[in-house]
């Protein structure tokens, strides 16, 4: 389980999780991760860099909306109304 979490962070993060004490729990594992990322945050933001480090917005993706079947003009449109 925690070589999956370890896996999952970037590298220099990782790094800094498994610097001694080395975390036995998942929740050492997590407190050390978010220890170093907080701090990661506040060195850039106190030095500069890359502006957008630190704001963590979700990412969402898009629907494509492409249909395979494009109706033409010329087919008829039916609902409850036309329907036989």
């Amino acid at each position: 389980m925690n070589q999956q979490f370890l896996s999952s962070l970037p590298h220099d993060v990782a790094e800094d999780v498994m610097r001694y004490p080395t975390p036995i729990t998942y929740q050492e594992y997590t407190k050390k991760a978010l220890a170093s990322v907080w701090s990661k945050v506040l060195l850039r933001n106190v030095f500069g860099g890359n502006r957008n480090f630190g704001t963590f917005a979700p990412q969402q993706q898009h629907p494509q909306w492409n249909n395979p079947c494009p109706q033409s003009q010329n087919t008829p449109q039916y609902n409850s109304s036309n329907a036989l």
